[in-house]
């Protein structure tokens, strides 16, 4: 284990380390162009060493606690304290529901986030503290804001570990989001909102998401529908705290989970219908579609709840972005690395969360497998069709949603084959009907996503024409919600509980695919 080393000192190493990275892969590039490959190779493992070390360095600053870190109040019975702190989650309130039939009463709602603690207020004069806390107040009704600063009175306590077998790890599943403490507050006059205004990126973001929500459910009065509004929020806005349990175990039993799971999905309907817009449309340069693809995927960025997989897209979107304004050849693989690194300089931890670990695996596996099932072949029943071999436009066109057909439903196999070993090793869980429920529900999401997005245009820039695309939004999101219901219902069993393979099989099955692919590609 490594001493822990002082903030600044931490800083100014990292950035030192990241210098001389930068420095070394620019002077292994020169050398490699002049073909002095003996230097080039040294320069490639000076890289490789340099990368470990900021790694390493990076990853000790994630785990090392500085002494006044709240994780040192903790003890075996929870205490009793006053913390103030700042909000850096949406508060997510949970409706009163007895699971235990043997509790003679209703257990109260809970209004759950996450604070970044600032101040002790049990000593005098205060003692300066840091940490993130996971707060649970038992009431609703609390008007917060995200970036405000907060007084809570409650018990903190540790997360505890599994009692039993086969219990989810809610103690590892905190560490990995840099959480460990948490805290319990018995009501909302234990909730005390300080003088004190959020930073003006913490309000910017809050106030654009809020406008974004106004002007999406605008069209439903001032009374949305539960359902409806939580699930355009989470689809269109990327707000994914905003699923309750009940929607996510019906898209759960549905296989369509992943679509509440804001990630890159999100970031690339938006961007296609983007450069569809702009190329198929308006015909426009590939410098304004990509400069308009870019400010679509930063704006999405910014008003969607940040996590791995939308950082991921954010950042490849970007950069494939910046590469038509540029004029360059965009490479998908040098901008998932980028994103990954992005992620991971961010939150070291990540790297062993499902969130993370799903997302980049899928992608890799569309990027090397849907290709290769979609290659021509001898039967030409993949070949993309031409307008000459399909001998008018009726047929040109049927031809062309066939293949589009074909390509989804590979797709929908493809990602949910990829997934199921990761998603059996985190979650003991496997669905079985899944690429069923992905495959049906793909277009509906994407024209709610569409639908949603033209919403929020037209009703800032001409609210009364926007009713001509709120109604059938409108209509679109109740039937998804009924289909979502009626097929989780058929589907039966929507989910089987299995025990956990190790972690062996796992990389093992991960390694077999990567070596088939590797031999099928010479």
């Amino acid at each position: 284990m490594f001493t822990p080393l002082e903030r600044p000192a931490l800083i100014v190493v990292t950035s030192c380390m990241l210098l001389a990275l930068a420095s070394a892969a620019a002077l292994a590039i020169l050398k490699r162009r002049r073909g002095d490959n003996r230097r080039g190779r040294f320069l490639g493992g000076l890289v490789l060493i340099l990368a470990v070390g900021a790694g390493v360095l990076r990853h000790q600053a994630a785990v090392a606690k500085p002494p006044n870190h709240v994780a040192h109040l903790l003890a075996d019975e929870p205490l009793l304290t006053r913390l103030v702190g700042d909000l850096e989650s949406t508060p997510t309130v949970t409706p009163d529901e007895r699971r235990n039939p043997f509790i003679p009463f209703d257990p109260p709602a809970r209004t759950q986030f996450i604070i970044a603690a600032r101040e002790l207020r049990t000593t005098s004069p205060p003692t300066p503290v840091c940490g993130r806390i996971r707060v649970t107040v038992r009431d609703e009704g609390l008007v917060l804001r995200l970036g405000e600063r907060v007084q809570l009175t409650g018990r903190l306590y540790r997360p505890a570990p599994p009692r039993n077998p086969g219990e989810f790890d809610w103690a590892r599943w905190n560490y990995l989001q840099g959480i460990e403490a948490a805290m319990v507050v018995e009501g909302a006059e234990h909730v005390r909102r300080m003088p004190v205004e959020p930073s003006w990126p913490a309000r910017g973001f809050a106030g654009a998401r809020l406008y974004a929500l106004l002007l999406l459910l605008g069209s439903y009065g001032d009374e949305p529908p539960d359902a409806a509004g939580r699930l355009l929020d989470t689809l269109v806005l990327g707000q994914r705290t905003a699923a309750d349990r009940e929607l996510n175990e019906a898209f759960l039993r549905a296989g369509g989970l992943h679509f509440l799971a804001v990630s890159g999905f999100n970031i690339a309907v938006l961007a296609g219908a983007s450069c569809w817009v702009m190329r198929g449309v308006l015909r426009r340069s590939a410098r304004a579609t990509a400069a308009v693809t870019l400010g679509a995927v930063v704006i999405y960025g910014t008003v969607a709840e940040p996590n791995a997989p939308i950082v991921r897209a954010m950042v490849l979107g970007v950069l494939v972005a910046l590469s038509g304004l540029t004029r360059r050849l965009a490479t998908i693989w040098n901008g998932l690395a980028a994103s990954a690194l992005c992620v991971l300089l961010v939150n070291p931890l990540e790297l062993f969360r499902s969130g993370f670990q799903l997302s980049f695996v899928q992608v890799m596996a569309l990027i090397l497998l849907v290709g290769r099932a979609m290659a021509p072949n001898p039967t030409r029943f993949f070949e993309r069709p031409r307008e000459e071999e399909a001998g008018s436009w009726r047929a040109f066109i049927r031809m062309k949603l066939w293949r589009e057909a074909v390509g989804l439903v590979v797709l929908s196999v493809i990602a949910w084959a990829v997934a199921t070993p990761l998603v059996l090793f985190h979650y003991g869980r496997l669905a079985p009907w899944g690429f069923i429920g992905s495959l049906l529900l793909t277009i509906p999401v994407v024209l709610i996503t569409w639908l949603g997005v033209l919403t929020i245009i037209m009703q800032a820039l001409c609210q009364p024409a926007a009713g001509l695309v709120s109604m059938p939004l409108q209509w679109l999101t109740s039937g998804v919600l009924w289909a979502v219901h009626c097929f989780a219902n058929l589907a039966r069993p929507g989910v089987v509980e299995l025990a956990k393979p190790p972690f062996v099989l796992v990389f093992g099955t991960y390694g077999l695919l990567g070596a088939a692919v590797a031999i099928s590609g010479r």
